[in-house]
C-alpha cells in the first residue's frame, strides 16, 4: 500500500468543496488521506481512531460522518467499522494490472456484504475482468439487476427541503420555516425511519385544520414545526388527537330543585293573599 495519497489541485475549486465549512473540508481531506486508506477506497477505521487523529470528540465525529452520509459522499458501517468513499474509484483506480491486483486483494478483506456488492458492480463497470474476482457471470448479472429497498434507501438523498417546502405551503397559519438546522435534519431523518412523505403531508394538513394547535386554547399556545416533528407529537397529531370537535357542548343542568317549578311574576293581590294566610295561621 502506498504511504502517500494524492489530492488534485482542482479539489479546492470543486463546487461541492466550496460550499463546505472549514471543519468539513478538513474532515473530508482526513477521510481521503488517513493511514487506513487503501487503493479500494473502502477501509476499516474505528471512530476512536478518528477522534484521536483529528482531535475531534465523539459527538463531532458522529455529526461529521452523518453529514457526509447525507451528502452522498460516504457510507459507514458501525458494525464492521468500515468507511466507504463513494467517489474514490473515479480518481484512484486505473487500468494498470498492478492496481487491479491490489483492488482485488483489498476487496477480499471487505466485511460488509452490501459494500462488496457495490464495489463489485463498480469493478465491472470500470472494465476489470469478472473472472479475476472469482465471481460467476450469472451471479454478477443477478446482483446487478437486483435492487433491494435498503440499497435504494442508502443512496436516496434525505428529502429535507421537500418536507420544509410542504410545511411552508400547507401550514400558512404557523411561523414560516426559514432554516433547516442540523437538529431539524436529524429529527426529520429519524421520523423517516417510520413515516413517509405522504405522512408528513397529512401531518401538516391536520395541523393546519386544528384550531387547538393554532392557538385557540386556554393557554394561547400554538404548535411549531419543531413541535410537530417530534416523535410523540407527530404520532398524536396523526392519530387525530387534535381534531376540532364536531359536537355542540351540552348545557349544564342546574342542581336547584326549585328550577323544576314553572316561573311566573307575582302581583300585589298575590302578596295580599299570602299575608292573609299567614295572619290566619297566627304568624
Amino acid at each position: 500500500m502506498a504511504v502517500y495519497r494524492t489530492i488534485h489541485i482542482s479539489f479546492w475549486q470543486d463546487p461541492f468543496i466550496l460550499e463546505l465549512t472549514p471543519e468539513e473540508k478538513y474532515f473530508y481531506i482526513y477521510l481521503m488521506t488517513n493511514s487506513k486508506t487503501n487503493q479500494l477506497g473502502c477501509y476499516e477505521i474505528s471512530k476512536k481512531v478518528i477522534e484521536m487523529e483529528t482531535g475531534y470528540n465523539s459527538e463531532t465525529v458522529d455529526k461529521l460522518i452523518n453529514r457526509f452520509i447525507d451528502y452522498g459522499k460516504i457510507l459507514y458501517c458501525r458494525d464492521t467499522k468500515e468507511m466507504f468513499l463513494l467517489n474514490w474509484y473515479k480518481y484512484s483506480w486505473s487500468k494498470s494490472p498492478k492496481v487491479e491486483t491490489c483492488i482485488k486483494k483489498e476487496l477480499s478483506n471487505v466485511k460488509n456484504q452490501e459494500f462488496i456488492q457495490i464495489l463489485t458492480s463498480l469493478f465491472i463497470d470500470y472494465g476489470y475482468s469478472i473472472d479475476s474476482l472469482g465471481i460467476k457471470k450469472e451471479e454478477t448479472k443477478e446482483k446487478e439487476e437486483e435492487k433491494t429497498y435498503k440499497e435504494e434507501k442508502e443512496f436516496k438523498p434525505t428529502p429535507y427541503q421537500e418536507i420544509a417546502d410542504l410545511y411552508n405551503s400547507i401550514c400558512k397559519s404557523y411561523p414560516r420555516l426559514t432554516k433547516l438546522s442540523d437538529a431539524r435534519k436529524k429529527a426529520i431523518k429519524a421520523r423517516l425511519n417510520t413515516y413517509t412523505l405522504d405522512d408528513f403531508k397529512t401531518l401538516f394538513q391536520m395541523a393546519e385544520e386544528s384550531d387547538f394547535l393554532k392557538g385557540k386554547n386556554d393557554r394561547n399556545w400554538s404548535a411549531t414545526f419543531d413541535w410537530l416533528i417530534k416523535d410523540s407529537n407527530m404520532a398524536k397529531v396523526l392519530d387525530g388527537n387534535y381534531k376540532n370537535s364536531t359536537t355542540q357542548p351540552k348545557k349544564q343542568q342546574s342542581t336547584n330543585k326549585f328550577n323544576n317549578y314553572p316561573q311566573r311574576e307575582y302581583t300585589a293581590d298575590d302578596y295580599a293573599e299570602l299575608e292573609r294566610r299567614l295572619i290566619n295561621k297566627g304568624l
